[in-house]
């Protein structure tokens, strides 16, 4: 998968950009291209969205695990079937600002969008990323599957 930003559908042309330094679109709504890109890394949106749940870090609105490796999540800006809900991929965000009663993501490669939401939203949702990062890390590390490396 390429550094995409976010994914925004757009209802009348039904195509879903992918947002990045190279934008592009695909003939599929968010959910089937999140849910074709966690089946490549050997996760999928129901098993995502459970943990999520288990790992208690919330009920709505839940971000979803990608890339297990890299740690790579989506989250939605709003109900996900909402028609303007988009995927904002937390890994290339570089800084969340004020804009007003507006919010602006400023990504690592210098792109950035304006929602109309105001920063709290987003914080909270990077927030349960982290929480579910914790969580998976403890897990692995209670499991044996990794050794933990101290500085």
């Amino acid at each position: 998968m390429r550094h995409v930003n976010y994914l925004d559908y757009d209802p009348v042309s039904h195509r879903t950009r992918l947002m990045s330094a190279h934008p592009d679109s695909i003939g599929l709504k968010p959910m089937h291209v999140l849910e074709a890109w966690a089946n490549a890394y050997g996760t999928g949106l129901e098993g995502s969205r459970q943990a999520f749940k288990s790992a208690r870090v919330g009920r709505q609105k839940l971000p979803v695990l990608i890339d297990p490796y890299r740690q790579i999540y989506f989250f939605p800006t709003q109900s996900p079937k909402h028609p303007s809900c988009i995927w904002i991929n937390a890994a290339q965000i570089a800084e969340v600002k004020n804009d007003g009663l507006l919010t602006k993501i400023v990504f690592g490669d210098g792109n950035e969008v304006v929602l109309p939401m105001g920063p709290r939203s987003i914080r909270r949702q990077l927030h349960r990323i982290e929480l579910m990062r914790q969580a998976i890390t403890r897990q692995v590390l209670a499991d044996g599957l990794l050794i933990a490396h101290h500085p």
